[in-house]
């Protein structure tokens, strides 16, 4: 995901609430702003931060989580 706005289009009308859900953005999107609006806190969130491979190619961050609609 590229926009905050993609949130809404893709994930919330595809997901139930939880499903297990891995999330590939960009950099410019704060992690801690998508784990609130899209994760259980009650599990596990896994997060992968690759901030120093901003010029490589697919060099996405990940967030692996049980989706549950704030």
């Amino acid at each position: 995901m590229k926009s905050e706005n993609e949130i809404n289009d893709k994930i919330k009308n595809i997901c139930t609430n939880g499903d297990k859900i891995i999330i590939k953005f960009d950099i410019k999107l704060k992690v801690e702003n998508l784990i609130t609006q899209l994760c259980n806190l009650k599990y596990t969130v896994i997060i992968n931060d690759q901030i120093k491979t901003i010029h490589k190619r697919n060099s996405a961050n990940y967030v692996l989580c049980i989706y549950e609609d704030n």
